[in-house]
């Protein structure tokens, strides 16, 4: 049985996860992340945000419809690709795998995420009766 709390050795090329409430510590112990859940047509992809707001860049399918507007504004950046072929994905972590820490994802990239989360707590703190909204 493997204990999933030992990392892995020195010598491990590829990483596979499959799991819920974890999946920052993975983003952030990788080179780049692929994304699968865009390449079935039925699923409509998955949060591409966490992984790119780490300077990770990812990698998914065309069939991201739950997230188009996400993928579309992180492909403009370069923070997301999208391919539907074996050899997409191949050239992808050919180049991810070539980068150098330097040539991460810039942090500025999120200012473009903030505003709407920014009201979207606003909102919420609005709504709280005054004495809550005090400590917020």
């Amino acid at each position: 049985m493997v204990d999933y709390r030992t990392p892995p050795a020195r010598d491990v090329d590829v990483l596979i996860a499959d799991t819920m409430g974890e999946l920052l510590v993975w983003y952030a112990a990788s080179d780049g992340v692929y994304l699968g859940g865009a390449t079935n047509p039925d699923i409509g992809g998955h949060n591409a945000i966490e992984p790119a707001q780490l300077g990770k860049r990812v990698f998914t399918g065309p069939h991201g419809f739950n997230f188009r507007e996400t993928f579309d504004i992180l492909a403009a950046y370069g923070a997301l690709t999208e391919g539907a072929q074996p050899a997409d994905l191949a050239a992808f972590w050919r180049t991810e795998l070539a980068r150098d820490s330097a040539q991460r994802l810039p942090p500025t990239l999120f200012d473009t995420f903030r505003a709407p989360f920014d009201r979207t707590v606003e909102a919420i703190i609005a709504m709280l009766p005054p004495e809550a909204a005090g400590d917020a």
